[in-house]
């Protein structure tokens, strides 16, 4: 007689947490696409939850098409944040990724969502966020400079 617990009860047993993407834009003279959302304040960068059984890269390469028009062939992965559950927010795993450069006349907005958009320098797009993003934006662009992908664990706050 076997003591272990069936797979599928194990599985419902485990913590859960969800996975996010955000995706780095810029222009051809270098500055990075931010975007004002119409649910949320503060400045934004094109991304979201993932959607049950799909992959971060996959999540990434939908909301930059769903939330700007743009669409991707395929993102480079810069990196991770985890974030623990505070207050009512669950933990999750943000991922980032780059897009590349875009021309602005293929931004078409989802006006249900994107209040707006603006192209900046990475400096100041950092300053125009909330801390929430800021910190694995930071990261990111560091990781587009170097070449290293980065693990970054926040308060959550």
């Amino acid at each position: 007689m076997s003591n272990f617990i069936p797979q599928e009860q194990w599985f419902k047993s485990i913590p859960k947490k969800f996975i996010a993407s955000s995706t780095l834009l810029f222009n051809f003279q270098g500055k990075m696409l931010i975007l004002r959302t119409t649910y949320k304040e503060g400045w934004w960068l094109p991304g979201g939850v993932c959607e049950e059984g799909e992959s971060p890269s996959a999540a990434a390469i939908r909301e930059t098409a769903e939330e700007v028009g743009v669409q991707l062939k395929k993102v480079k992965f810069l990196g991770i944040e985890f974030k623990p559950t505070v207050g009512y927010k669950l933990n999750c795993l943000q991922f980032m990724f780059y897009g590349g450069r875009i021309h602005e006349r293929d931004i078409k907005l989802q006006s249900k969502e994107i209040a707006e958009y603006k192209f900046v320098s990475p400096t100041y797009a950092v300053k125009l966020m909330s801390k929430n993003i800021s910190e694995r934006t930071r990261y990111a662009l560091q990781s587009l400079k170097t070449g290293k992908t980065f693990y970054y664990e926040s308060t959550g706050t």
